[in-house]
């Protein structure tokens, strides 16, 4: 059975949202919760009745591999690049 949701609850959540909803519209938005909640009931009571964890939906797995160290370029020909350097390094210069 879907939880309800009262009006106080709903304004508590718009005020911790920061979200202006007018009285008119209270009514609709409540029932669209229930509607979402209903449904998060549902699908929570479909994984609660299978066998299968969601680890075994798919065969796919996490692939490690080792780190290899890789030669990169000389540190001159990077530097060559930038609009400016100092210390072997880029210097970039603040906003004004």
């Amino acid at each position: 059975m879907a939880a309800k949701v009262t009006k106080e609850e709903l304004r508590q959540i718009a005020t911790l949202s920061k979200l202006f909803i007018p009285e008119e519209e209270e009514e609709n938005l409540l029932r669209e919760m229930e509607s979402i909640i209903a449904f998060a009931d549902t699908v929570n009571e479909a994984v609660a009745n299978t066998d299968t964890s969601f680890d075994a939906v798919t065969p796919l797995c996490n692939v490690f591999r080792e780190d290899e160290v890789m030669p990169s370029m000389p540190q001159e020909d990077v530097l060559k690049n930038a609009p400016e350097a100092a210390n072997g390094s880029f210097l970039v210069r603040p906003r004004r």
